[in-house]
């Protein structure tokens, strides 16, 4: 009730372009659905679009509200994996469903990859690999340089 009718039109276009995102996943992963296939989602940042403050877009560097971090930094990640896969990967597949609570941060991506797919390189690490049991869910998620996130949660760690 707070928005101008201008306010609300960029309101629904913005929920219309995570329909329309959330249509293309879908059709993604259906053709995935009958092969032995794993499927990861990530957006690369969020939004603020009315949400918790008056703004929409992205905040100019330094506005570390615990609300706007939240909005532009808790982004979506998920894994799903086909029937198929789950059934010729169980143990890889247990410790996906463990991980699903763990504190990630995108520049640990590759290393999940990296394991996912099976190569090794000096550069992988096991405590920056989401799905394995030596993950550290304790590293500092720092945002810009300084700013601890979870600290500015009030999750301090």
């Amino acid at each position: 009730k707070d928005l101008d009718k201008a306010e609300r039109q960029l309101v629904a276009d913005y929920d219309n372009a995570t329909f329309y995102n959330d249509f293309v996943v879908d059709e993604i992963i259906s053709r995935f659905e009958n092969d032995n296939a794993i499927v990861i989602y990530m957006p690369d940042h969020g939004e603020e679009c009315y949400d918790e403050t008056h703004r929409m877009g992205r905040l100019p560097v330094g506005n570390y509200a615990p609300e706007t971090l939240r909005q532009e930094y808790r982004i979506p990640f998920w894994i799903w994996c086909s029937k198929s896969y789950i059934d010729t990967h169980p143990e890889l597949y247990a410790q996906i469903v463990e991980s699903r609570k763990r504190p990630f941060m995108t520049d640990d991506l590759p290393h999940l990859l990296l394991y996912l797919a099976g190569i090794s390189c000096e550069y992988y690490s096991e405590k920056r690999n989401l799905v394995s049991p030596s993950f550290d869910e304790n590293r500092k998620r720092i945002i810009n340089g300084n700013v601890d996130y979870d600290q500015v949660q009030g999750q301090k760690k």
